[in-house]
């Protein structure tokens, strides 16, 4: 064999170990040492366990988790936004042998942008294996979360669907076309709680009620009434 060919073969052969060494992922990006991959989810894939710890956290800023079956689902969500045309990007899973930290972007509507001239909730479920590892919430850059007391005291109406537990009760909002988005959970103020059965509400039953958001960003019913028809 001529020193060209076998010069050229040393070439080939390190370019080759060259982008191994680099971790090139499917986007094209270079992966981080120790980064771990996961299936992003739609929550109608769910076990039945999940639907409820979903529907209560999907809405509350932070990372959420919940373990079934040897499988651990991540959910994160960047809480309440005006308009939609928010969404997670950059989503990073990194690994060390005691933890797993979580983190991503936001991405935000630009000036101009159309989008949907109403509140959504950004938020990306994802599935991965469980491994005893603990999590570690890295943060989701650019997000800005409504802090609690910086909005006033919010009034809507809607359909009282039932009683989550002791806490939460679900309603589905007037005026909200998507099902997902209609149907929501609120959590209940100390004084409303100490007082729901008197309220007597049933299923289909139709209310006005009051609400803020908390430290959480979770929606707390601070006053509810049955409308009379």
């Amino acid at each position: 064999m001529s020193k060209k060919i076998i010069g050229l073969l040393s070439l080939v052969l390190m370019a080759v170990l060259m982008l191994t060494g680099c971790g090139i992922n499917t986007e094209g990006k270079t992966a981080q040492a120790g980064q771990l991959s996961f299936e992003v989810i739609q929550s109608d894939k769910l076990p039945a366990e999940a639907a409820n710890w979903y529907q209560d956290n999907f809405r509350v800023d932070g990372l959420h988790s919940f373990t079934v079956g040897g499988d651990r689902y991540l959910l994160l969500s960047v809480g309440e936004k005006p308009t939609g045309g928010y969404a997670i990007g950059d989503l990073t899973l990194i690994g060390t042998e005691k933890e797993i930290e979580v983190k991503a972007k936001l991405r935000s509507p630009k000036s101009g942008d159309m989008v949907t001239m109403a509140l959504t909730y950004p938020h990306v479920l994802i599935k991965l294996k469980e491994d005893g590892r603990q999590l570690r919430f890295g943060g989701v850059q650019g997000n800005d979360p409504i802090k609690a007391g910086a909005a006033k005291d919010k009034q809507d109406s809607g359909t009282y669907i039932g009683q989550i537990d002791n806490n939460s009760i679900e309603i589905k909002v007037s005026g909200v076309q998507d099902p997902k988005e209609a149907h929501r959970a609120f959590r209940l103020s100390e004084e409303v709680k100490s007082t729901f059965d008197s309220y007597k509400l049933n299923t289909g039953d139709e209310v006005l009620f009051t609400y803020t958001v908390n430290e959480h960003n979770q929606q707390v019913i601070t006053k509810i009434d049955k409308i009379k028809r």
